[in-house]
């Protein structure tokens, strides 16, 4: 018996155009859907690569649309606050120009710098205060913003604000000299001489003491006071006032440190309303912190008791934590009885107070005192002058040495 096969070409060739037709159709309501003419690479693998970058780019550049978008919201808060600061700089001069007149009375000329004072402060307020997303706008000189409006280097855009280069030979910039013992609109200082400078390591602030009754308002005290001079926005405040921002009674204040980021500053005073307690009649070390607005007596014990002599020329650490300084007191550390003047360091964070001036065994001084310290970033080191004879081995010279103690 024979088979045959036997093949529907018809039947195979309607099924085909079948199969091609269902793909078409696939294809076409895939394009419908997406609204895409290309949604795989079988459509158009080169037009896939083409479409794929293109809309990375677009993503990028919707981006960038929002990052210059905040860009202009930081100029206009720059701007809005720019116009503030040039409207009370307008009304300063016009106070000034109106107290150089001579048909005005000091009473009167004390009125006008009230409010001049009171000026300062809110132009203060908004250089500090004036901010973007959290990040100060008014602060420095060069406040530089780079804004990413594409890709890499070549999509970047800077804003500046302030002084792209510091001129040179104008006052206050550089190559040029600036006073810094005046007020904080540029008045000299009257009434006494100023004196015993030191520097942030940043040269922003200045500190020194100075006679003068008119660097701030309501300087009546008729002593001798520490200020602090902030260069970038021409603020000075009176360093030595109580924690609740008394002025000093009883006594100068002289021969002020500061730390590097001018936050600290320590000076001696004979002054005797500074910190509650303070009887002992004789002059001490304090150290102001500028942020927070609290004063600490420094030349005290370990357990915080008062010195029975004086103490003077106080030098700070870096970062305010450690001050040394020279004391005739017999009862700040150890059993201190040479009779000569010391140098002793205190750290503020643990209390504790140390003798510096004394040899390797521990030793105290005799030959002669030891004065004028400074100490070293970190604190560790210390170095003074001595007429001690025993600091050191064969020390026969018969003259005042300087020494460095390493407190590690």
């Amino acid at each position: 018996m024979t088979i045959k096969l036997g093949i529907n070409f018809l039947s195979r060739t309607v099924q085909r155009n079948i199969n091609n037709t269902s793909d078409i159709l696939g294809k076409v309501n895939e394009r419908l859907s997406t609204g895409m003419r290309i949604n795989r690479a079988v459509d158009d693998a080169a037009g896939l690569s083409i479409v794929s970058s293109l809309n990375a780019d677009t993503r990028v550049f919707t981006q960038a649309i929002r990052n210059l978008n905040d860009g202009v919201s930081l100029v206009n808060i720059a701007d809005g606050a720019l116009d503030a600061l040039t409207d009370i700089t307008i009304r300063i001069e016009e106070l000034a120009e109106q107290s150089a007149n001579g048909t005005f009375s000091d009473h009167q000329r004390i009125s006008l710098q009230k409010e001049v004072s009171a000026l300062q402060d809110e132009l203060n307020r908004i250089v500090k205060s004036t901010e973007f997303n959290g990040k100060s706008v008014l602060t420095g000189l060069n406040t530089k913003t780079n804004l990413q409006g594409g890709y890499g280097l070549d999509g970047m855009l800077g804003i500046q604000i302030g002084a792209e280069q510091l001129a040179d030979g104008i006052e206050g910039f550089a190559g040029g000299t600036t006073r810094v013992s005046t007020s904080s609109v540029e008045v000299e200082p009257l009434g006494g001489a100023s004196t015993r400078v030191n520097i942030s390591a940043d040269g922003r602030y200045i500190v020194f003491q100075s006679a003068a009754n008119n660097l701030v308002s309501g300087d009546s005290n008729g002593l001798e006071d520490v200020f602090r001079k902030d260069l970038l926005t021409g603020e000075i405040l009176r360093v030595n006032t109580s924690s609740n921002n008394q002025q000093a009674i009883g006594g100068a204040s002289q021969n002020a440190s500061i730390s590097a980021d001018g936050r600290y500053v320590v000076f001696h005073s004979q002054a005797t309303n500074l910190v509650s307690g303070d009887s002992n009649g004789s002059q001490d070390i304090f150290r102001k912190d500028l942020l927070t607005g609290e004063l600490i007596r420094i030349s005290t014990t370990t357990g915080g008791g008062q010195a029975n002599s004086w103490s003077q020329n106080a030098s700070i650490s870096q970062d305010g934590r450690y001050v040394v300084f020279e004391s005739e007191a017999t009862n700040l550390a150890g059993s201190d009885t040479n009779g000569l003047r010391d140098i002793f360091r205190k750290d503020t964070l643990t209390g504790e107070t140390t003798l510096i001036s004394s040899n390797v065994s521990g030793v105290q001084t005799v030959g002669g005192g030891s004065f004028s310290a400074s100490i070293s970033a970190d604190g560790r080191f210390v170095v003074f002058q001595s007429d001690a004879t025993n600091l050191v081995i064969g020390d026969s010279n018969a003259q005042t040495d300087i020494f460095r103690k390493d407190l590690l």
